[in-house]
């Protein structure tokens, strides 16, 4: 009887060091993942304020009407910038 409780015992503390090890691992992933996301977040926001940055400035020097920056921000990371290659390009011609 003895010798079934300290297996039984050995099981349940095998388990709970299971436990404890996969909670860790689960956390450990979640916070690389949470600061992997804000850094790709950090960087997405400077390229789409550059993007926005250079457009604004090409209709400027063009004299067009500025598009307005939350119209900009709703718009995607590769229309921002073809948008920019398109001023650009009219800057460009125009010299």
């Amino acid at each position: 009887m003895l010798s079934q409780t300290d297996v039984e015992r050995e099981r349940y503390e095998a388990r709970r060091i299971w436990q404890l090890d996969y909670n860790t691992s689960m956390r450990d992933a979640r916070q690389m993942g949470a600061e992997d996301g804000r850094a790709l977040g950090l960087e997405e926001g400077r390229i789409q304020g550059e993007k926005i940055g250079i457009i604004h400035l090409c209709q400027q020097l063009l004299n067009l009407p500025a598009t307005p920056t939350e119209e900009l921000k709703a718009m995607s990371i590769d229309e921002l910038t073809s948008m920019a290659l398109e001023l650009q390009s009219k800057l460009t011609a125009q010299k």
